[in-house]
């Protein structure tokens, strides 16, 4: 089971700001969700033929 950890701490902790970790994070998770998107239209595309 993951953890509590809040921003602050996790940017201490690498040494950046929380606001640059929220940034990072926001973007990582687009990108993910965006990749997951594509691939599932990929496959159902394909199911189709």
């Amino acid at each position: 089971m993951p953890r509590k950890v809040t921003l602050a701490s996790l940017g201490e902790e690498l040494g950046v700001s929380d606001v640059a970790i929220s940034k990072t994070l926001r973007c990582v998770e687009r990108k993910l969700l965006t990749s997951g998107l594509r691939a599932a239209t990929v496959h159902a595309d394909t199911k189709r033929e």
